[in-house]
């Protein structure tokens, strides 16, 4: 029970740093929470600071998902189930961040740096169709979402353990009803466009 309340703080406490909000809060004044789409991630902060501001953004959102794993991983040694926990808690804490009265992003960032830590070379295979299908579409929550579809799959055939599959099968499915929203919204925008 312990190593579960660790994993979940830590995992919610890194997820809950606001790169994006303080990026464009420091370099343009502005407060993403009422600015744009109103959403707190590197989105947003591209509008609102320009492209250069919201690669760090991402970055520094990427990494709230690979911290609290390493730690749990390699400080810790947590099993499989608890690294799980600990990222799910990094979404929801990027989603509902405490410093930001729970007011926050939609953890695709997060997601894409827990799931590298959870299958690194799986997630690197998907590297060249991700940019292959961003190439074609400019969207890159769609393209994502597209070859997120073939995680799972791509992990079973190279053998890994059961509860690595299931794991990422659950934070897909969490990630994808949390930007269900933008999801819709992004398709029905390329639907008009085609």
């Amino acid at each position: 029970m312990t190593n579960i309340l660790i994993a979940i703080s830590l995992g919610y406490f890194f997820g809950s740093i606001p790169f994006s909000f303080l990026i464009a809060k420091n370099l343009v004044g502005i407060d993403l929470r009422f600015f744009g789409d109103k959403n707190v991630g590197a989105s947003n902060v591209v509008r609102a600071a320009g492209r250069k501001a919201g690669a760090f953004a991402f970055c520094g959102d990427v990494l709230k998902g690979i911290v609290p794993i390493l730690i749990c991983q390699y400080g810790l040694k947590f099993s499989f189930p608890l690294l799980v926990i600990s990222g799910l808690s990094a979404i929801i804490g990027h989603n509902e961040p405490i410093f930001l009265k729970f007011k926050g992003g939609k953890g695709m960032s997060t997601a894409i740096g827990v799931i590298t830590m959870l299958a690194p070379i799986e997630s690197a295979i998907l590297l060249i169709p991700f940019f292959l299908i961003y190439f074609f579409l400019k969207k890159a929550i769609i393209s994502a979402v597209i070859v997120s579809f073939i995680l799972p799959l791509i992990c079973y055939f190279l053998k890994k353990p059961l509860e690595v599959i299931l794991g990422l099968i659950i934070i897909l499915v969490f990630c994808y009803i949390n930007s269900s929203g933008n999801i819709k919204k992004i398709i029905k925008q390329l639907w008009v466009k085609s």
